[in-house]
């Protein structure tokens, strides 16, 4: 959680530097988290209102709400 805080505060620092939103990138961080802070970090990504790419391994770590404002794209089989 102390990564993804940092993350966080690195984005806001470039956005008030550059006065545009940056993209975020998160590798597979649901599988690191509790649920609570699931909701969490759902909930940021939403009021952030930016470009966020996620990668994960299993679609069901994100709430049905968050997923249905994604645009899934899946690889491979």
């Amino acid at each position: 959680m102390i990564t993804l805080i940092l993350k966080l505060a690195m984005w806001e620092h470039l956005f008030l530097i550059k006065e545009t939103k940056p993209i975020i990138l998160l590798d597979d961080v649901m599988s690191e988290l509790d649920e609570g802070n699931k909701k969490i970090l759902e909930k940021i990504i939403e009021k952030l209102e930016c470009q966020t790419f996620i990668t994960t391994t299993h679609e069901k770590d994100f709430s049905n709400n968050f997923r249905e404002k994604m645009n899934i794209v899946k690889l491979g089989n």
